[in-house]
């Protein structure tokens, strides 16, 4: 069986690949926009770019089905990885640079949507971590990609990572810097880490390597000063600084049990007994841990034993900064003890219970949201009782809680409670889940926000200064001011308050549709998922996008999600711009591949759904031939939302347009693809009749010379091996041999020379009777920007491409265009087409490189082209290449077509796989010679030579297209340690 799979990406269909090293300048939205199309076909995909560069941080709105099925871990972790590959054209990521990965599994569907899996890919280079860096890539459970959102760097590959100064001079130049900067003596805690941080250089953010430093200064009753420093780990130079102790605004934002409810301790709210989970247990016995209950046992073991207790647990360690820790010593025997740790009510004991047990229910909440996730699972460091008043603060390595007391006459509880211990922890957690501690109001009120969601409450540190007082509110009305103006209200705190009262309308809202039970489940899923999915350091209007491609669950982001009114409707009420969705959902329209059919009909179904406004009031399919009158044709439903109408047969040679529109009961109208009728889905009844050139023979009447309009009239166009001189390919796309300019062989050093300008031009080709007439090629082009240097490409004279004026274009592989020149050839007696450079005396690159050229048109009754195999096979184990070959003729009327294979490895697994475009991409040792979709066409064991005969039936909707076929086997004993053999590739046209 066939199993036809999506491509993950396609960036470089019909326009010059961006690489890593062209991104010094913004992009333009539309080249954008072409490639989105290109990658997705006319989806609902959709992109934020990095305002200073241009790239791509976040895609979502759409869903692109796998490379292959995923069925475990690793499945999903390669799928992350091919994607971060076939992306870097548009996010500048360089793919050497991310590390193996992170594999997490949300369980959504307890949040009312479809369980997803996210994975993390570090960015690493030469074992130094990227500060913040990384590509998330969000999946469903089937493998489709539904998001990629990266915080990597680019142009970060080449980087140097053999500092100049060592850990000692770095923390030398820390502690003067902090001196410098607060004017206070400080202490270096921890090691210095050598890094790689993003340092902003003339408005641009710039990868350096550097030691980060952690300093503090601390004094009794004194507010502490805490700094993160970045040393250049070359010059010594002061890169960066950043505050690591983060107060809570006249107080802190954490939790406490042993407070009743979620108010402080004071004479209104005395402590009462509560149960203590997760705390160690010391005895002559061992160490054991009491439960959930707080209940523990010591099995087969004979009394009376002593016991120690203290607040400790995997999960906490408890220190008192005003006194001795509380510390329970007891003699206990049997099973039934009730053992009391702190009695009498005492503000410097209840904070330590306070304390510990807090941090422990913040740790089960997260649990319990997602049994899978174990960021909190350490054990983090309280210290209460701070000599102060009216404060709390994480400073990077604890939490740290305050005396009750006045400050500036105001009189405030001790700080060592519910939902202050959890808005400290909740800093910590930031940094844990990536997300950090900005001062934009993202840490801030990230940090409120787990307190809330924790306690379902929208109150920050309820009487925090008195009976009937609070912090913040979840319920306040500070509005987000824009992407434009991160901290227009000031402080961290009251920045914070546009995110935390944002999180709380969607809880609020969920709650009242769904109840409160299901609303909180929902909320509660969304955010710890986004935590997980995402590493969102700023506060900025994508963060909706994000939420509501969690909730999204059928990959079509414009036909709503489950929750999407009380998701959008919370962060509009705070101010967001909110998200623009189409009020009818067009998907899954059928892309009609060219055909030799002229009986037809030809079937065209779509998935159309009113969100907005329904019921539908119309769908229809509208169509026309060879550019002639569009026609309307009503289409019917299926169910499940799917529509279907028929284009009627047409006589070849015929070309195919067609696009589909519905009107809701609004009257509101939408078409796809949108841009109908200037841009439309098309086709063509007919067989393409090739005419191409692998440069593996003579010359074939090609032609090359200069111009003689400079002082140079070298012409430097050679047929050849290439030698990868001067950025040029070491190998050709297909076979051995290539066309470009000096491939570096003997002594040449590959570059074109100065000053000259000469040309390469196909034989004459003659289109007269030729219709949608397209060139087709393998590129790899090196050459400076065209304020020095032209690249041309021209259709009998007429220029159709030349490069980019800056940055300079350095293709590092194979690209692959399809070009419609039909304007220029169809109907042309004469078609000629000319490659050629014109340079100056300044830098000389390698030039043009040409494999694989075509030229294809369409024409009645071509008949079946003979298959050819084309790039090379992976040498296996037992030093043999698989070899593809077939058997039959790819004909629908003799079905007798046989794809074969031999010198495998014998009596292993094997999957042969097929896509429509072929590739040739640095994979498991060899090279991936076919680019998705893909299709799995069987799944084999090679038989004790190592060969393989595989029936390819025809369907009548291939017939005048083509198939390109790659074998991958099994090889364990490969020296290269992949386990992975490759074939060569076989193209094959089919025909009636």
């Amino acid at each position: 069986m066939r199993s036809s799979f999506l491509p993950v990406a396609l960036l470089a269909l019909g326009s010059p690949a961006l690489t890593s090293a062209q991104s010094a300048e913004p992009l333009d939205p539309a080249l954008v926009t072409e490639r989105l199309t290109a990658w997705s076909g006319h989806s609902t995909w959709r992109a934020r770019r990095d305002r200073d560069t241009g790239l791509v941080v976040f895609l979502h709105g759409g869903a692109a089905a796998p490379a292959f099925r995923p069925v475990n871990d690793a499945d999903f972790l390669a799928l992350a990885h091919l994607i971060a590959e076939d992306t870097a054209g548009l996010t500048g990521v360089e793919p050497a640079t991310l590390a193996a990965g992170e594999f997490h599994y949300l369980p959504l569907g307890l949040a009312g949507t479809t369980d997803k899996v996210t994975v993390r890919l570090p960015q690493i280079v030469n074992g130094v971590e990227v500060l913040g860096g990384s590509l998330n890539v969000l999946f469903d459970l089937e493998g489709r990609m539904l998001s990629l959102q990266t915080t990597a760097l680019d142009r970060v590959a080449d980087l140097g990572t053999a500092p100049s100064l060592d850990a000692g001079a770095a923390r030398r130049a820390a502690l003067a810097a902090f001196a410098r900067l607060i004017g206070l003596p400080g202490t270096a805690r921890g090691e210095p880490r050598l890094v790689i941080g993003g340092v902003e250089i003339d408005g641009r953010i710039v990868g350096r390597l550097v030691w980060e430093v952690t300093v503090q200064w601390h004094a009794p009753g004194i507010e502490p000063e805490g700094r993160s420093l970045w040393i250049d780990a070359h010059d010594g130079a002061l890169l960066h600084s950043r505050s690591t102790v983060h107060h809570a605004d006249v107080g802190g934002t954490v939790m406490s049990e042993a407070s009743t409810g979620l108010l402080p301790d004071h004479r209104e709210n005395l402590p009462v007994p509560v149960p203590v989970p997760h705390v160690r247990v010391q005895s002559a016995a061992g160490v054991t841990y009491t439960d959930d209950d707080g209940s523990f046992l010591y099995p087969g073991v004979d009394g009376p034993l002593d016991i120690i207790v203290r607040y400790l647990g995997p999960f906490a360690r408890v220190t008192n900064l005003a006194g001795s820790d509380v510390t329970l010593s007891e003699t206990i025997d049997g099973t039934q003890n009730t053992l009391l740790m702190n009695a009498g009510g005492v503000e410097r004991t209840t904070s330590q219970s306070n304390a510990f047990l807090q941090i422990g229910v913040l740790r089960d909440w997260i649990r319990s949201v997602d049994p899978t996730d174990d960021t909190a699972d350490f054990m983090a460091l309280a210290e209460v009782n701070f000599s102060g008043h009216c404060n709390a603060f994480f400073d990077g390595d604890s939490v740290v809680f305050y005396l009750a007391g006045e400050s500036l006459d105001v009189h405030c509880v001790n700080t060592a409670y519910t939902t202050v211990v959890a808005h400290e922890m909740g800093h910590w957690l930031n940094v844990l889940y990536s997300t950090g501690n900005a001062p934009d109001g993202m840490g801030e009120g990230n940090a409120d926000t787990w307190a809330m969601y924790c306690y379902d409450t929208p109150v920050m540190g309820a009487d925090f200064f008195g009976l009937g007082s609070e912090m913040r509110s979840g319920l306040n009305t500070r509005q987000f001011c824009g992407d434009c103006c991160p901290m227009c209200h000031g402080g961290a705190h009251d920045n914070g308050e546009v995110w935390m009262g944002t999180t709380w309308k969607v809880r609020d809202r969920l709650n009242q549709t769904h109840g409160n039970d299901l609303g909180d489940g929902i909320a509660n899923g969304l955010f710890l998922g986004w935590l997980n999915a995402y590493d969102q350091v700023e506060l900025h209007s994508v963060i909706e996008a994000q939420w509501l491609t969690l909730d999204d669950d059928d990959g079509n982001i414009d036909n709503g999600t489950p929750h999407f009114a009380d998701i959008d409707g919370g962060f509009r009420e705070q101010g967001f711009p909110g998200l623009l969705v189409a009020p009818i959902s067009i998907t899954a329209v059928s892309d009609l591949p060219d055909t030799a059919d002229e009986v037809g009909p030809y079937t065209v179904e779509a998935t159309v759904v009113a969100t907005d406004q329904p019921p539908l009031a119309s769908v229809e399919l509208v169509w026309r031939a060879n550019g002639g009158a569009w026609v309307q044709t009503p289409m019917t439903t299926t169910g499940s939302d799917v529509y279907r109408a028929e284009i009627p047969g047409q006589s070849s040679v015929a070309h195919l347009e067609y696009h589909v529109s519905a009107v809701d009961g609004a009257g509101n109208a939408v078409s796809f693809p949108p841009e109908a009728p200037e841009a439309v889905l098309h086709f063509f009844v007919g067989l393409f009749e090739l005419l191409s050139d692998d440069f593996e023979g003579g010359p074939a009447g090609w032609t090359h010379g200069s111009f003689g309009d400079t002082a140079n009239d070298h012409d430097d166009f050679q047929q050849g091996v290439p030698y990868g001189k001067a950025g040029d390919p070491d190998a050709a796309f297909s076979g051995t041999f290539v066309i470009g300019n000096n491939l570096g062989g003997a002594n040449l050093n590959g570059r074109y020379q100065g000053n000259q300008h000469n040309w390469l031009r196909t034989p004459v080709l003659d289109c007269s009777s030729a219709l949608g007439t397209r060139l087709r090629f393998q590129r790899w082009l090196n050459v400076e920007g065209a304020w020095t240097d032209q690249a041309r490409l021209a259709v009998n004279g007429t220029q159709i491409y030349v490069n980019q004026t800056s940055p300079d274009t350095e293709d590092t592989g194979w690209t692959w265009f399809d070009l419609d020149i039909s304007p220029l050839a169809d109907g042309q007696s004469e078609v000629q087409i000319e490659w050629s450079i014109q340079s100056e005396f300044l830098q000389n690159f390698g030039g043009w490189t040409l494999d694989d050229v075509q030229v294809l048109y369409l024409a009645p009754g071509a008949g079946c082209l003979p298959p050819g195999t084309y790039g090379s096979s992976k040498t296996n184990s037992l030093d043999r290449e698989a070899r593809m070959g077939w058997n039959g003729t790819p004909s629908l009327v003799s079905d007798d077509f046989v794809v074969t294979v031999e010198d495998g490895v014998p009596d292993v697994l094997a999957v042969l796989f097929s896509g429509l475009t072929p590739d040739s991409m640095p994979f498991f040792g060899g090279a991936r010679l076919v680019r998705g979709p893909f299709v799995r066409e069987e799944i084999l064991i090679l038989d004790s030579t190592g060969a393989a005969s595989i029936p390819i039936p025809i369907d009548p909707a291939v017939v005048g297209s083509s198939e390109y076929f790659q074998l991958w086997y099994a090889d364990a004993t490969h020296p290269d340690g992949t386990g992975v053999g490759l074939s060569d590739g076989l193209v094959v046209g089919y025909c009636d």
